[in-house]
Formats: structure tokens, sequence, C-alpha cells
């Protein structure tokens, strides 16, 4: 009689861990490539059949996240631009563990047409397929605080705007969702750091920074050289980390020749970021650059609303007259007229011959031009080393733009660049909107306490986006003057008409448009309480009417300026035609 066999009974095996995987289709500028049928197929572990997803690409250029047994291998096809039938792109992805990046990036490198793709070759477009052997990420740690003037105030860069690049062919290897736009980095008030991004196959890895991010690919390629910094050659295996430390200290004459390198080997490196860095890569403006950009008019709305690049003034100051005359809007003998009607009169003598009003169009460049081609006047302390304060004068507005003392002493003492070079280094946006505000609720003074800052602060100012405004008047209008400190804009007439047309200007960053005591939506915190923060959406398009002014006669939305400056409906308010 056989004996029973002994042992412990056996566990079924444990089933395979769920792995995943999702393919994003990009150009080589790295936009999505939206709407385009793709077939995913696999077999997972254990089974005897493959499964398969079939879709078309989302707006982010993403098909879907599949989940498979174990980890296996996933096969993409995509149908060929023109349609038709997905055909293979000949190369095979494994899908990745829980908790690690599972989105495998699919660059196209020309887009062919059903036509010109040969029948005979498994792919329909040439491609790079980056699976993330190689990866790099940046980290930057960051001041936390810097003196300026007499306080301590933080800084932090958490949504600066960066690019990481192909630095030799200068393909943009991640960016932000939409086209064109850049990622932000994301972390803390000390330390922020960029996505770990796949970079399987370039020699060089760069990233572009702050400004030069934001401002159009077309921009920073033109300069590539100087802002593609932190170039890296990665590891040929895992993650190449750069981490960035940035210092208040500016750099010695030697320590300049190495500005934006990276030091050192293996997968750590690290490099500086200093004032001279944050120069380098936030943009200076020119006349130049605003004449070929910026060709139209200050275009504002007349009494009916409707647009008009006509500016006028009854009763236009000596500064307007002076400036017409230079610039040939008017004549001499208009001129003279304009001068002795504002003369005081004659004792005994009535003055008879009073001037129509006087009406310009304004081209933005002549506007803008102070702002990019130095001219500070009245320089309130000639002798300080940096940050001297003094006045912009738009002469044709009438307009006097009082920059504080140490309005930029951070960027002076940290980059060691003038005055003068920091307001060009702020957007045309951002002085768009201050002059059609003041044009549009009569103010003729502002004063200035805050531009570009390099470290001190959110990235708003970092960029050159923002503006501080801590006094507005109008003397003209006569009405009363309003200091941003402790007071409520409800309570004055101006600063609720300045107010408004800032916060509603096509060029508005409005969610940024802060004082802790106005009437708009934001959560303002305690350092808002003595100016008023303004900033502009730089990366917005031009609108046509400040591309072209009024358009050409033939466009069918054509619109004509008349042959003679238009008739006054009413004047509600005598200062200003508009």
């Amino acid at each position: 009689m056989s004996k029973p066999v002994s042992g412990k009974s056996s566990k079924p095996a444990p089933p395979p861990a769920k792995h995943h995987l999702c393919f994003r289709l990009v150009d080589l500028q790295n936009n999505p490539i939206r709407e385009r049928r793709y077939t995913l197929e696999w077999t997972d572990v254990g089974a005897q059949a493959p499964s398969q997803r079939e879709g078309t690409t989302g707006a982010d250029g993403r098909t879907i996240k599949i989940t498979t047994q174990g980890q296996v291998a996933v096969s993409l096809a995509i149908a060929p631009p023109a349609g038709g039938q997905c055909r293979p792109v000949g190369q095979s992805v494994q899908s990745k563990p829980e908790n690690k990046p599972f989105v495998v990036t699919v660059r196209l490198t020309f887009n062919a047409t059903a036509t010109t793709a040969p029948q005979s070759q498994n792919h329909c477009e040439t491609l790079t397929l980056r699976q993330g052997k190689q990866r790099v990420k940046y980290v930057i740690n960051n001041v936390q605080s810097v003196k300026n003037g007499n306080g301590t105030y933080s800084s932090h860069l958490v949504n600066l705007p960066y690019l990481i690049v192909d630095a030799m062919t200068l393909e943009v290897l991640h960016g932000g969702k939409g086209i064109g736009e850049p990622a932000r980095f994301l972390g803390s008030r000390t330390k922020v750091s960029t996505a770990e991004v796949a970079v399987d196959g370039v020699a060089q890895v760069g990233i572009v920074l702050g400004a030069a991010a934001s401002g159009g690919v077309d921009n920073w390629r033109r300069n590539a050289d100087v802002l593609a910094m932190y170039r890296v050659q990665p590891e040929s295996e895992g993650l190449t980390t750069v981490t960035i430390s940035e210092v208040i200290q500016l750099p010695s004459e030697g320590e300049n020749r190495s500005l934006g390198t990276v030091s050192g080997e293996g997968k750590e490196r690290t490099a500086v970021l200093n004032g001279k860095v944050w120069a380098t890569f936030t943009r200076s403006y020119t006349v130049q650059d605003i004449r070929e950009w910026i060709t139209g008019n200050l275009t504002l709305t007349n009494q009916d609303g409707d647009l008009t690049s006509w500016y006028g003034v009854a009763r236009p100051s000596l500064r307007q007259i002076e400036w017409a005359e230079q610039r040939g809007k008017i004549t001499a003998q208009q001129a003279k007229r304009y001068r002795e009607a504002i003369a005081p009169p004659m004792p005994g003598r009535r003055r008879e011959d009073i001037p129509p009003p006087l009406r310009m169009q304004l081209a933005w460049s002549e506007l803008l031009e102070p702002f990019y081609s130095g001219q500070i006047v009245n320089i309130s302390k000639p002798g300080r080393d940096h940050s001297q304060g003094g006045e912009i004068i738009i002469a044709p507005l009438d307009l006097v733009l009082k920059l504080q003392v140490g309005f930029c002493d951070n960027a002076g003492e940290f980059t060691g660049i003038s005055q003068a070079d920091v307001v060009a280094k702020n957007h045309p946006y951002i002085y768009m909107m201050l002059l059609s505000a003041c044009a549009g609720a009569g103010v003729d003074f502002v004063e200035i306490s805050g531009m570009w800052r390099p470290m001190l602060g959110s990235c708003l100012h970092k960029l050159g986006d923002a503006l501080d405004i801590v006094v507005v008047d109008s003397h003209r209008d006569e009405l009363d003057r309003f200091g941003f400190r402790n007071s409520d804009v409800a309570s004055n007439a101006l600063a609720r008409r300045f107010n408004t047309f800032l916060y509603e200007h096509r060029y508005a960053n409005s969610a940024q448009h802060i004082y802790k005591y106005d009437e708009y939506p934001h959560s303002a915190d305690p350092g808002h309480w003595n100016h008023l923060h303004i900033t502009c959406a730089s990366h917005r398009s031009i609108e046509l009417r400040d591309l072209a002014g009024y358009r050409a006669a033939g466009d069918p939305e054509a619109i004509i300026p008349p042959p003679v400056s238009p008739e006054i409906k009413g004047m509600q308010r005598p200062w200003l035609v508009r």
C-alpha cells in the first residue's frame, strides 16, 4: 500500500505588477500634434492574445494612458497627416512601473503626406523616440531674502518660465502645454526645479530662463549662444541633475567670462546664478525694437465708444505745443496761435483768437522712445551709486513719470547696470498700459517706486512685466491727488478712473493688478498696502490696431481717418477730446 506524498501545498504565483504608458506626439518645436489617429498594441504577461487600443491624440498631443499586466513592450502605430491606415513607427517601448514617469515623447521630424511617404516603409514619418534612459533636471536654490533700502524682503522663483533645449540643434525638448509656451519652475520659496526631461541621444542640453523663455522661440534662438545657458552633456544613463545656487555677490572680472556655465562631473553638476546672469537673460528693449514691432498709434475710445487714434487737448500746455511743432504735427504759425492762447492776457485787452483743440495722432514709437533711449531728466540724487531717481517726460501727453530715489536699488546693486538700463528691461506692454490709462483718465503725474528687479519678490518684477505705482495726480482736471498708501481707491475719483483703465486694458494681467485697498478681487498680501502693483500679459499677441494703427483703405474692415480732425461731440472733459 503506497504512502501519501508529504509536503506543503504550492501557492499560486502573484499577479504581475501593473505598469503604465502614454505616448505624446510633438513636432520639432515641441508643439503637440493634435487629432492624429493612433493604435496601441501590447501583450500582457501570461496573456495569449494581444491587447489593442485605438484613438485620436488630444489637445496636448497625448494618447490615452494604458495599464499593462507586467512590464511589456508596447507598439505605437500612427496615421499619416493626410489620413489613411495607421502604420507602426518601427520601435516599441517598455511600459513603466508605478510611481515612474509614464509619458514617452515621440518627436516627428517632418510631416509627410500619404503621397510623399513611401508605401514600402513601415512608418509614416521619421521620428525621435525618447523614453528616458537619459534624463536631465535643473534645480535652483534661490536667495531667500535680500536687503533693499531700510528693509529686508523675501524672494522666490516659483513659476519662473523655462525651456529645456538641445543646445546644438536648438530643438525644444520640454516646454509648456500651449504652442510656444514655456514650462514653469515648481517647488517652494527656497528651492525650485524643472521636470525630469528625457534627453536620449542629445549631445548637449541647455536651459532658457525667465523673460528669454517667455518671449517667443525666435527671440531666444537669435541669441542662443548666450541664452541657452547652463549647458551640460548628460550621463549615458540615468538622471543628470544640475543644481544652481543663486548668490547676491557680483562676479569678479574673471568670473564674468564663465557666467551661466556648469561645473563638475557625473550625475550631480553645479552652477551659479547671480545678478549678471539675470541681466543677461532678461531682454533689454531698444527704440529700434519698438519701431519694428509696435508700428501703430495710441488708440483710445471716443465718446461714442468707437476706436480713434486722434488724441486731443482743448488747451495744450507749452510742452505739448513745442513737441507738436518739433515733430511736424502743427506748423510754426499754428504753434504761435496756441502759445498766445495760453499766455497771460495783456491788461485791458480781450482774448478773441482762441484756436481749436490740438489734435494729434501719436505713434507708439514716439510715446515709448523716452523709456528705451535713456531719457531720464531732473535727476534727484546724482551722487548715489544706484537708482538716483529722476523724471521721464512724455511730452505729447504732458505727462511726468517720477522715478523715486531707490526705485531700482535691487537691480543696480546686484547687476551693476544703470537706472536707464533698468527702465529698458521692462516689457513695452507695461508702459503701453500705463500711457493708455493716463491718456484715458487724464492723469498727468505718476510716481513709480519699482520695476525690473532680479532678486526681490515674485517672478513678475523679475520678468520685467510689472510696475509699482505710489501716486497719481491730474493738475488740469483739478481732481484730488491720490497716494496708494492705506487709502481706499473708492474714495478718490481720479484713482478709481485710473485703476479701471489699467484693470481693463487689453494687455493687462488683471489677476495681478494688486492694491490692498482697491475694489478688485485678489488675494493681496500685506506688502501691497503702500503701492499699486500692475502686471502686463507679456506673452499675449499684439493687437492689430497697435500693429497698424488705421488699416489700409483697401482693407475690408478698414478704419479710415477723416480728412480733417473730427468735430467735438460734447465737452464732458474740456481738457481732453477723446
